[in-house]
């Protein structure tokens, strides 16, 4: 909304217009100072030129003024002046009549203590801006939500300093007040992140009181479950019983027999019987690749008063760091390389082994894994522009060995499972179109390039695109047969899914229809089997073709199709309670249905998760300590 002046509204405008400016160029010691003579002045005109009814409705507006301080004190801190920091963010406080501001400013004054190691002056501005934020948030208006968060927020700003501290009784008595509070009074006004009470989640494990650990988590994803927002993880095993005492926040399927998780933001590690064997002591992490998990340390408290980038490195199965944090963003280790990030630069992105040594140059603006001595990697992209694979910032994909000598062009970026054989696809522009043909592994044209659209080789046949519709070739230019096709998909253990229109079937590798071109989708093989969709149904058919259970499922798995059979079982969605259990071969419940989603089995467990109620839009899972 806008904001309403009693009087000389261009001064006010060109006065903020010039703090801005000079606040853009703090780095000058002298200017620095000048604008906080200047801010003072033009607090106190804001505070007389204001109408007072309309301070709450322009506060976006109203609180340009009152935040400059704040940057003011920033820079001369950040130039070694902490007591000038001080003394501008005190003349603020003595000056500004706007609340929002004068617990920022408390808060900052309180953190510039606290960096300075001078706890008592740290904990009395702390213990103000919570006595402050308390008051603000019992007045009634608008922003009274808002409010409350940010009281929520100073509550618990107050107990993680006083845990930093060890003072573990005034800390728990602090937590025990937050959670009260909370309880009592929640309007969905918490953080996103809801990584509040994990330090003294710590304390109580670390200290083995397991009881009050478990009470605490209870109480909390109660407070979650009403949000309407979240999900709890747990791992179960084949006889669908939950491994994990309580949920947690997250957790990634089972590889090299560990799983990362995930509670109060913090990243570990669970074995298959779901012993936490690395403790939650990162940041955040991923999966094992290769005997190695790339992972970010955590920081101490306050979290916001640590100035440096959080940077990613691998830890060991031990939770060690082998190679120390040091990247940007990392990939998992495949054939012995991982592909990094070394800064956050367009083209920084490199190949590093397990000792951490660089291998490949930087030069990529992304990378790929390594699959049979090749990795997907996108060169010439925008400068200034970056990000995760799979993102589209112009440039080429290409393909390197592991000399980081360029293979062939790609036409995408890499899908999964997409690689070249011994032959590569690559493209030439001719008269402005598009070719493309194939090349052998010293870059000499085996195919001359004469095709729309080119796919690597898989199974000994590639799929090439003639004008509008897909056919197969093998490496001689041979056709599979004269069957074209409107959609189709690489060779897999023999088999690949073709289509006519939008109904999918599937030929052998002599191009035979083994499967009618008659269901909605078609899933890859697992065990035998592949899920179809028939009428808004999944079920199962064999190699043959045969239908062995009867399309009778609305979904599963993770994306909600119809799960492939792992270890015996796969993640089925029940159509009339929209819930998700585990079938067998037969088409047998095995675990009922009862979760949100389901995880594919790996060594006799699976993630579930739960709490979140799909058919009716609301939580149904009821919390328990035990």
């Amino acid at each position: 909304m806008g904001i309403v002046f009693n009087r000389r509204d261009s001064e006010l405008e060109e006065a903020l217009a010039a703090l801005v400016d000079v606040a853009s160029e703090l780095r000058n010691n002298e200017i620095a100072e000048a604008a906080t003579g200047q801010q003072m002045r033009l607090q106190a005109f804001v505070n007389r030129t204001i109408a007072p009814a309309n301070k709450e409705t322009a506060f976006g507006n109203y609180s340009i003024a009152g935040s400059l301080p704040l940057q003011l004190a920033s820079a001369f801190e950040g130039q070694g002046k902490p007591e000038k920091a001080i003394q501008t963010l005190q003349d603020c406080l003595k000056t500004s009549s706007d609340t929002y501001i004068q617990i920022r400013v408390l808060v900052m004054i309180g953190d510039i203590n606290y960096r300075r190691r001078n706890y008592g002056q740290a904990e009395k501005f702390y213990r103000r801006s919570l006595a402050l934020s308390k008051s603000y948030s019992e007045v009634r208006s608008e922003f009274q939500d808002s409010h409350k968060a940010d009281y929520f927020g100073e509550l618990n700003r107050l107990a993680e300093f006083l845990a930093s501290l060890n003072r573990w009784t005034e800390a728990e008595t602090q937590y025990e007040s937050l959670l009260t509070v909370m309880e009592s009074d929640y309007k969905n006004t918490l953080p996103d992140d809801f990584e509040w009470f994990r330090t003294i989640y710590d304390h109580y494990v670390q200290t083995n009181q397991n009881e009050r650990a478990a009470k605490l988590n209870e109480r909390r994803f109660a407070l979650k479950n009403r949000t309407n927002e979240w999900l709890a993880y747990n791992i179960i095993d084949k006889g669908g019983h939950r491994l994990s005492r309580f949920p947690f926040e997250k957790a990634e399927d089972m590889k090299e027999g560990l799983a990362q998780v995930e509670l109060f933001n913090r990243s570990g590690f669970v074995d298959e019987n779901c012993k936490l064997v690395i403790p939650l002591a990162f940041r955040d992490a991923t999966s094992f690749g290769e005997g190695l998990a790339a992972a970010q340390p955590n920081h101490s408290f306050p979290d916001h008063l640590n100035k440096t980038q959080v940077k990613w490195g691998f830890i060991n199965r031990l939770g060690k760091f082998q190679i120390e944090p040091k990247f940007e963003c990392t990939t998992a280790f495949s054939e012995g390389l991982a592909a990094t990030q070394l800064n956050s630069g367009y083209d920084s992105w490199c190949y590093i082994d397990k000792a951490g040594a660089v291998r490949i140059k930087p030069g990529y603006t992304e990378a790929g894994n390594f699959d049979s001595g090749e990795a997907p990697v996108l060169v010439g992209a925008i400068p200034g522009v970056r990000g995760c694979i799979g993102g589209d910032y112009g440039g080429t994909w290409v393909q390197i060995d592991r000399q980081g000598k360029v293979i062939s062009t790609m036409p995408t970026s890499p899908g999964p499972g997409e690689r070249s054989d011994s032959m590569r696809p690559y493209k030439v522009v001719v008269k402005g179109r598009e070719l493309w043909g194939y090349r052998d592994s010293n870059g000499r044209t085996v195919i001359t390039p004469k095709y729309d659209e080119a796919k690597a080789f898989a199974g000994g046949w590639a799929r090439v695109l003639i004008k509008d519709s897909w056919t197969f070739i093998d490496k001689y230019e041979k056709f599979i047969r004269a069957d074209t096709w409107d959609d189709a998909r690489g060779f897999e253990d023999g088999c690949a899914v073709v289509a006519k229109g939008d109904k999918y079937g599937v030929i052998d590798s002599q191009g035979k229809l083994i499967v009618e071109p008659q269901y909605e989708e078609i899933e890859k093989f697992s065990e035998g089997l592949a899920a179809v969709k028939l009428n808004g149904k999944f079920g199962y058919i064999d190699r043959a073709g045969q239908l062995k259970i009867q399309c009778q499922f609305s979904g599963a798995g993770p994306q909600g199709q119809g799960g492939p059979f792992k270890e015996g079982l796969a993640a089925c969605r029940d159509y009339q309670t929209h819930k998700v259990g585990y079938i067998n071969k037969n088409g047998a419940w095995v675990i009922k249905p009862q979760f949100w989603r389901a995880h594919d089995f790996s060594g006799g467990c699976a993630v579930i998760e739960e709490g979140y109620d799909h058919a009716r839009n609301i939580h149904g899972f009821e919390i328990r300590a035990g």
